[in-house]
């Protein structure tokens, strides 16, 4: 096997890239919606497969693997006939109108069908020039689907979070969500811990046999969380100012074991870069009262406006 590039396209690319620095300690290029990364076809095609298998593959869209560089798509039509032969193929793409205007060329040269092929035919049209690969259909790359049973997409958000900054969660874990509703990531918890303890005065609209619902807000139901303390970690995802979430984790702090982690969502309510670092510096400030190690990531998962931050309990 040769070596090969993997142009993945994702609207998050990067953080995309980020993510596989930290996760698979791969260099890559992004450009516009793509990452790129280049090696050895038997590792591409593994980390392809752990990508595949992973949260990640909620943010690529497609995979395109290429092993050939041409600069007139004349070039790429007459590449792609001698390399098919008779096999049926499926075309793709990067940009979009590089995918169209193949298939027309294409047509009544070779077979083409989207759903049952042989091999998949990739080109990805940058810088002047047009990067394609012919690869068996077993490399094409289909996206997990979604979940539609999660109350919500903050599931994935706290997966994320977890995997992202290394908390070693437990079974005999008792966990803390404040501002839990509708229940997302006590949903999460709930499949990964002992005792979740879901404190909101709004509805939740999941159910588990260790899922406990205090109708209240967490500054007000001190006393009625502290039944259940100590706490393993505390989560909040609630959609407010990060400056008060911060401010009401220092208050239920005493409820943490010394060691324990925090994770909280930061909802930039300022729009500007200089906002943005602003913000997260006034919440790390009032987390450090009682938190240490304090860091912050913009996962995958998280929206434009929006950052997690993580601490240990002093």
């Amino acid at each position: 096997m040769g070596t090969v590039s993997l142009f993945m396209e994702s609207d998050v690319a990067s953080r995309l890239a980020t993510y596989l620095s930290e996760q698979f300690g791969l260099n890559s290029d992004v450009y516009e919606m793509l990452v790129r990364i280049a090696g050895a076809e038997e590792d591409i095609l593994d980390v392809a497969r752990k990508i595949e298998r992973s949260h990640a593959s909620r943010h690529v869209y497609r995979m395109l693997m290429v092993d050939e560089s041409v600069k007139d798509v004349n070039e790429v039509v007459d590449h792609i006939v001698q390399r098919c032969d008779d096999a049926v193929i499926r075309v793709q793409g990067y940009p979009r109108s590089t995918e169209e205007m193949l298939v027309s060329l294409l047509e009544n040269r070779v077979q083409l069908s989207p759903k049952q092929f042989d091999r998949v035919v990739n080109v990805v049209r940058m810088e002047n020039r047009y990067h394609v690969g012919v690869f068996p259909a077993a490399t094409f790359y289909r996206r997990n689907p979604i979940n539609a049973n999660l109350v919500s997409g903050a599931y994935h958000k706290l997966r994320e979070a977890l995997l992202r900054f290394g908390v070693p969660v437990s079974d005999t874990w008792q966990v803390l969500d404040v501002g839990a509703a509708p229940g997302g990531w006590s949903q999460y918890l709930s499949r990964r811990v002992k005792l979740v303890v879901a404190v909101d005065p709004g509805t939740m609209r999941v159910r588990a046999d260790n899922i406990v619902h205090i109708r209240d807000r967490a500054e007000r139901a001190l006393s009625t969380l502290a039944q259940y303390a100590p706490f393993d970690m505390v989560v909040c995802d609630v959609n407010d100012d990060p400056r008060r979430v911060a401010t009401t984790l220092v208050q239920v702090a005493d409820l943490v074991r010394p060691g324990g982690h925090m994770i909280m969502t930061a909802k930039l309510v300022y729009r500007s870069e200089r906002g943005v670092k602003f913000l997260i510096k006034e919440a790390t400030r009032a987390l450090a009262q009682a938190y240490t190690g304090l860091d912050t990531k913009w996962l995958l998962a998280n929206s434009r406006r929006e950052r997690c931050i993580h601490g240990v309990r002093g």
